[in-house]
C-alpha cells in the first residue's frame, strides 16, 4: 500500500509539472482502479433483462410468422408411373370416324370384347345377330338364308357361304349320286 502511494505521489508530481490543472485532474483518475473497475466490470441488470427480452421477443415473433406464413410443400418434378399389368394399347385395323363407345374413362375392359364402333356400312346389331346364328349352328341344314341383314362389307362374303350351304343342302336333298347308280 506505502509503495502505490509513492508511486502516486510520484505520477502526480511529474504529472502538475508538465500539464494544466484541468488536465491534472484527468490524469489523477487511473483507469485500471478498483472504483472504476467497479463501474466499468458489472453490467447493469435492466440491460440484461432488456436484451433477453429483446431476443425472446424475436424469436417468439418469428414463429408465429412461421406459423401463418408457410412453405409451400408441392414440389414440382416430372414422373413415370408404372404397375404390375400396364394397360394395354388399342389399335383398329381401319381408319374412320367412332360411331358408338361402350366403355367409358377409367373403366375396366374386359379381355376379347367390343371397345367401340368405327364407322361402317354394316350395322352392328345385325353383325352380333350373325355371329350368334353362326355359333349356335350345329347342323348346316338347320340354317336359313332368307334373313335379311345388312353387314355392309360382309355381304358377299356371307352371300357366298348362305349359297354353299344351299349348294350342300340341294346335294343331300336330291341325293344325286345314288340316282346316278
Amino acid at each position: 500500500m506505502v509503495q502505490k502511494k509513492v508511486e502516486e505521489n510520484k505520477k502526480i508530481e511529474k504529472i502538475k509539472t508538465n500539464l494544466p490543472l484541468e488536465r491534472i485532474e484527468e490524469r489523477l483518475i487511473e483507469i485500471r482502479s478498483e472504483e472504476v473497475q467497479e463501474i466499468l466490470g458489472a453490467t447493469p441488470r435492466w440491460l440484461l433483462r432488456a436484451g433477453i427480452s429483446v431476443i425472446l421477443s424475436v424469436v417468439v415473433a418469428l414463429l408465429i410468422a412461421s406459423w401463418f406464413f408457410k412453405y409451400p410443400d408441392v414440389i414440382s418434378a416430372k414422373i413415370t408411373l408404372t404397375t404390375e399389368n400396364p394397360p394395354a394399347s388399342l389399335r383398329a385395323n381401319t381408319s374412320g370416324k367412332i360411331t358408338q363407345l361402350f366403355y367409358t374413362e377409367n373403366k375396366e375392359v374386359e379381355q376379347n370384347s367390343i371397345v367401340a364402333i368405327i364407322e361402317n356400312t354394316a350395322n352392328y346389331e345385325d353383325i352380333i345377330l350373325l355371329n350368334r346364328i353362326l355359333d349356335t349352328l350345329s347342323d348346316v341344314r338347320n340354317f336359313t338364308d332368307t334373313i335379311n341383314l345388312k353387314i355392309g362389307e360382309l355381304q358377299t362374303v356371307f352371300s357366298s357361304f348362305s349359297r354353299l350351304i344351299n349348294d350342300f343342302k340341294n346335294y343331300k336333298n336330291l341325293d344325286y349320286y345314288k340316282m346316278k347308280i
